[in-house]
Parts: C-alpha cells; structure tokens; sequence
C-alpha cells in the first residue's frame, strides 16, 4: 500500500487536485475559516484536508466541500454559499462552489470560454488573467 501524497501547499493542491480558478477564493476562504493542518491528494481529483483541531476531515472537491460538522460551521467557512446536507455521511453538511459540474435550471450544462493557458506556468488563468506566476 502506498503512502498518500501530501501538498505541500494550498495553491499545489488545488492545482493538481483540479480545483477551477474560479473557486480557488472559495477554497482558500474555507482553509483559512476552518483550520487545516494538512492536505492530502484524494483519488484521481480532489483534497482531502485534516483540521488542526479534531473534527472531521473536508472533502474539496471540482465543485464542492463537504465534511463540515453543522450548517453553522458551513455558513462561516463560505458565507457566501448556500450549505446542503450530506447525504453521504448523513451528518455532515457541503458547500457548492461558484464554478461546479451541476446543472443548473434548464438542464444544460453552462458553457464556458475556453481560457487561456499560461506561457511561463502553463495553468489556467483565471477569470481576471491571474495565473500562478502573478
């Protein structure tokens, strides 16, 4: 069994974890709200992130987080975000990031501009042209 791979950062996890740019804030607001000691690369996308103080595990995902501990912990870490229940662990509540793989009302996947790739760090710039060199 092989050792699980800790980031050594926030910006490699989300990087390498194919967390979108434009949820990038949302992820680095709910690390800073929660406390995280330590992330871990989970299954082929997604963070797995270990709280300095006991309490569960988040799950960050494409478009989401979960492994918060009430929808109160979930409204401080994204005020900005609408938390859900977690049907998975029944007792956790999650978060959707702006930018996620949902539908929304139609039932068309919204289309997005194809972004630009950086020349020197070669990722994705974000919606203002932020890149990983900036």
């Amino acid at each position: 069994m092989t050792e699980p791979t800790i980031y050594s950062s926030l910006d490699e996890a989300m990087r390498l974890g194919n967390i979108p740019w434009d949820n990038h804030p949302t992820v680095r607001g709910i690390v800073e709200a929660i406390g995280i000691e330590t992330l871990y690369a989970h299954n082929s996308s997604g963070i797995r992130a270990v709280r300095r103080e006991p309490g569960p595990d988040l799950w960050i995902a494409y478009g989401n987080t979960s492994g918060f501990v009430s929808e109160e912990e979930a409204r401080c870490a994204a005020p900005e975000l609408q938390p859900w229940p977690d049907n998975k662990s029944g007792s956790r509540w999650g978060v959707t990031h702006p930018e996620n793989k949902n539908r929304d009302g139609g039932g068309m996947r919204r289309e997005r501009p194809a972004a630009e790739t950086c020349p020197r760090c070669f990722t994705e710039k974000a919606s203002d042209g932020s890149c990983l060199c900036d």
